[in-house]
């Protein structure tokens, strides 16, 4: 387990020169405090697949993205020497807490095995299913079954001609009905 400062947002990591994006100079301080703390604890660069599970705890009540705050406390790890690439990383848990003056991070790093557990359960509770195995329920608008989607149909005639069901206001010569989804949306 690894206490970390609040990390910078995505929108203060980095800063925009022309062309070019380039890490600002909160992004850089922050990248040395990580690794300055990294080197006092000791931390060695793991090797493989990772697992990894980040607590935030915001300095405040400001609404934040939790998304935000990853990308720059990844990339500060990976400077400092936690890991070589993030793209070791196959387990990502991220979890907002309660406000914390001052606000941290907790990070856990754990060697990730080929059953999809990390290989340390303490790193990463057994409890938190990853979302990609979490099922959300299906938002339908009345009248829609499961596995359908809106799609548009043309009718035969304009409404009043050939077409008595249409509703008064409608527009003319379209209609709404179930189409069976296949493959992605695009």
């Amino acid at each position: 387990m690894i206490e970390l400062p609040f990390p910078p947002s995505v929108n203060h990591y980095y800063r925009h020169v022309g062309p070019r994006t380039l890490i600002s100079r909160g992004g850089r301080a922050y990248r040395e405090r990580v690794r300055s703390i990294l080197a006092a604890k000791g931390i060695k660069r793991t090797q493989g697949p990772l697992a990894v599970q980040v607590d935030i705890y915001p300095p405040d009540n400001r609404r934040r993205d939790l998304d935000n705050c990853l990308k720059g406390l990844l990339d500060a790890l990976q400077h400092a020497g936690a890991y070589d690439d993030d793209s070791q990383i196959v387990r990502l848990i991220a979890e907002k807490r309660e406000r914390v003056p001052g606000g941290k991070t907790v990070v856990r790093i754990a060697p990730y095995d080929a059953r999809w557990k990390a290989a340390d359960p303490s790193a990463v509770p057994e409890d938190r299913e990853p979302v990609s195995r979490m099922e959300f329920p299906r938002l339908l608008r009345p009248g829609l079954q499961a596995g359908t989607r809106p799609r548009r149909q043309v009718r035969q005639g304009a409404p009043g001609v050939g077409a008595p069901d249409a509703k008064p206001g409608a527009r003319p010569g379209v209609v709404s009905q179930p189409q069976e989804i296949q493959g992605p949306h695009r």
